[in-house]
């Protein structure tokens, strides 16, 4: 079976703001019809785990808007124009969950969502953690 990408026609932007932009594009599809996609471009993202003494990994309780509920994750963010993926490693886990790391190790990176978005995500391994600040939003698990 021969593979055929998607071809775009044109692009335009539909909404755009410091964070993301949603790009509605004209495509043609492997099939021939045409046809609108819509992508999120949102650019690269990073996900810490942090690893305690006792290799447990440190959660942070975060709401969040588009689920409309509070929940358990990794501390994360976006890269910031002009930072490093490990640069905003450090600071997300800094302002997330109020912790430094002595240690650092890139696992990997990810295309995260690509069916609807251009992410990228960078992850981490944080060992040797100390506090910074108390943060009621962390937990152990």
């Amino acid at each position: 079976m021969k593979r055929v990408p998607w071809k775009k026609v044109s692009s335009k932007y539909v909404l755009q703001n410091p964070w993301y932009g949603v790009r509605q594009d004209e495509v043609i599809r492997p099939d021939g019809s045409v046809g609108v996609f819509n992508v999120v471009e949102c650019g690269e993202s990073v996900f810490v785990l942090p690893v305690t003494e006792d290799d447990k990994i440190l959660l942070v309780y975060l709401y969040r808007y588009p689920t409309q509920r509070f929940g358990w994750e990794i501390p994360a963010g976006g890269v910031e124009r002009d930072e490093l993926p490990l640069q905003a490693a450090k600071r997300e886990l800094q302002e997330e969950a109020g912790y430094q790391a002595s240690q650092w190790e890139k696992v990997g990176t990810f295309d995260s969502m690509n069916g609807m978005t251009d992410a990228v995500g960078h992850v981490y391994i944080a060992k040797g953690l100390r506090a910074t600040a108390t943060n009621e939003k962390t937990e152990e698990g």
